[in-house]
């Protein structure tokens, strides 16, 4: 697992800044799952998109003071964000502390917890939701975690972790939209997709 499971998770509920046809778009961290959109960057993969941070810094740092459109954002899996928003509506997000008196020590107990807190209907969740929890599995540790997001991230992190023939994905795009008068606009592009190996203990890690 090359990413840190719990600076995933935090990140979904972070505020997001872009432009958009000369608008500044603000999106509050609670709506940002909302805003997926699907997008076909690499056509053989069925990804969408978040918006990402802060993207207007970066007019000034590219030179581009005045550009009308600028956004910077993050790809997940097309169907992530579904899933994800009804993690956050369940409180498995949450950095509150989990309640000193119920017996929390593996993820069909956490699930438990939050199912009986927030008593959604299945139809409520989502069907992708509910094989999602199903493919977690009952008995896997939360290892003494002492908030709901430290749980659900120690969990995720078991269940996600790469064995030595996995490999990890990385897709990164760039697109630069030039109005070059007469309504003719001229598109510059670049893409990157990549794959990473985990190396075992002693050896290299190796990309492609």
């Amino acid at each position: 697992m090359l990413m840190s499971i719990p600076g995933a998770l935090k990140a979904l509920q972070r505020p997001a800044q872009f432009k958009e046809l000369g608008c500044v778009v603000s999106i509050a961290g609670p709506d940002m799952l909302s805003h997926a959109t699907p997008v076909r960057t690499v056509p053989a993969l069925a990804l969408e998109q978040l918006p990402n941070g802060n993207a207007l810094p970066y007019a000034d740092l590219y030179g581009i003071p005045d550009v009308p459109t600028i956004f910077r954002g993050t790809y997940r899996y097309r169907g992530f964000s579904a899933i994800m928003q009804d993690c956050v509506a369940l409180g498995l997000l949450s950095t509150a502390s989990l309640p000193p008196n119920v017996d929390i020590k593996q993820w069909s107990q956490l699930l438990e917890l939050v199912l009986h807190d927030n008593n959604p209907t299945d139809k409520q969740l989502g069907q992708h939701t509910t094989a999602f929890f199903a493919w977690i599995g009952d008995q896997v540790p939360t290892q003494d975690a002492k908030t709901y997001l430290q749980a659900f991230a120690n969990v995720l992190e078991q269940r996600l972790s790469m064995d030595a023939e996995d490999r990890d994905l990385v897709v990164l795009t760039h697109a630069v939209e030039v109005d070059i008068g007469d309504g003719a606009v001229e598109v510059h592009s670049a893409s990157l997709m990549g794959y990473v190996r985990i190396a075992c203990p002693g050896q290299e890690r190796e990309s492609a």
